[in-house]
């Protein structure tokens, strides 16, 4: 057990308190990129600070204090704009790196922006979440874990505020046990008084509830193995005890300062729960899940060929000297329509006197458009880009 003297030490996150200071050494994930698209500014309260994230126009993130220097008014109200936020009172703008960058209703001569400066903290996306660092220069890499940059995955991010401190949450992740009631007998209570057990439970495949209960067959001991980065835990089964064999179950791995990982590398599924202090006494938790599914083979579908008006277009580009091919478009190609009687197809063009991929849109009178271009007495088409 801990002495209250030792817990108020780790429970303390605030700026200039020990385990506050610690944490600012690390990328803190603060909340979903998902979130702050849809309300574009909102205010924030994490290890103790209150902070404005925002996002500009352009698509640059900023976390910023919570009051512009000019006259205390709260930034939550903010504008965003192309290259930052502007205070809803006077108009100051501030840039991502917290320095005013324009205040409109001064004059143009006056140099006044280029002494103010607001808080303001790193902060960037991965796996969709954006990371703030609020600690001392220089800024660390933000380490690329597996779960937030695998490719091919399906990702989804929960959230919810926990009125307890981060420790208090955390510790819990000690507990490889608890799954056998809470995640088992707990839900097949719930499931039978909602008259759902049969219907819930009948793909063992896909109901956990079996195979949670079966963890508390033969249960032997606990372990916790200290590793670089945190500690594994799990449980251990005896045969002479009621489990299937004798056998060690990983159950999860804690990373410092408040991660748990779920699952693991090469399984289909994964997940970190992560809980983040808001204060001393609130956590934000965000626990992010992905899952990879694998594939025994890839997927096929035949494609559908315009017949009767690709061949005229053929031979009307033909005639007028362009040369062109179809491409299926990946994303971020250019796209152009063609039209097949009642049906309109999109296509990424290609350009094949020098092989680039050059939008036809408006340069051709194939694609419906008012612009006829010149056209090369050379048998092979110019460059149309």
């Amino acid at each position: 057990m801990l002495t209250a003297e030792a817990q108020e030490r780790l429970i303390r996150v605030g700026p200039g308190t020990p385990m506050g200071e610690l944490m600012r050494r690390y990328w803190i994930p603060v909340r979903p990129l998902s979130q702050l698209k849809e309300e574009e500014v909102m205010p924030i309260r994490i290890l103790g600070e209150d902070l404005v994230l925002f996002i500009t126009k352009k698509g640059e993130l900023g976390l910023v204090g919570e009051r512009c220097p000019h006259r205390a008014v709260l930034m939550k109200f903010g504008i965003p704009d192309e290259d930052g936020l502007r205070c809803c009172y006077h108009g100051w703008e501030f840039a991502p790196d917290g320095q005013c960058i324009d205040t409109p209703l001064e004059s143009p001569t006056n140099k006044l922006k280029d002494q103010v400066k607001i808080t303001a903290y790193p902060v960037r996306e991965m796996g969709g979440l954006i990371w703030a660092y609020m600690g001392p220069q220089p800024v660390p890499l933000l380490a690329p874990w597996d779960l937030f940059v695998m490719p091919n995955a399906i990702r989804q991010i929960g959230i919810s505020v926990l009125e307890c401190n981060w420790l208090q949450c955390h510790e819990n992740t000690g507990d490889p046990a608890h799954s056998v009631y809470l995640h088992g007998y707990m839900f097949k209570h719930m499931l039978e008084k909602n008259g759902d057990l049969e219907e819930r439970t009948k793909d063992r495949q896909i109901s956990t509830l079996h195979s949670r209960i079966d963890m508390g067959r033969g249960i032997e001991s606990l372990y916790a193995h200290e590793t670089q980065y945190g500690m594994e835990k799990g449980i251990n089964y005896s045969k002479a005890m009621g489990a299937d064999k004798d056998r060690q179950s990983r159950h999860s791995t804690v990373i410092f300062p408040f991660y748990t990982q779920t699952g693991g590398p090469g399984q289909v599924r994964q997940e970190f729960q992560i809980r983040v202090p808001i204060d001393d006494v609130s956590t934000i938790t965000l626990p992010t899940a992905a899952i990879q599914p694998q594939q025994q083979s890839l997927p096929r579908c035949k494609t559908q060929f315009p017949t009767t008006t690709f061949r005229y277009l053929m031979k009307t580009a033909n005639r007028c000297g362009i040369s062109f091919s179809l491409k299926t478009p990946m994303p971020g190609s250019p796209r152009v329509r063609y039209t097949t009687g009642r049906r309109s197809n999109w296509a990424a063009p290609t350009c094949l006197s020098c092989s680039c991929a050059a939008s036809l849109r408006s340069k051709c009178v194939l694609w419906r458009t008012e612009v006829t271009p010149k056209m090369s007495s050379e048998s092979q088409a110019p460059c149309l880009t």
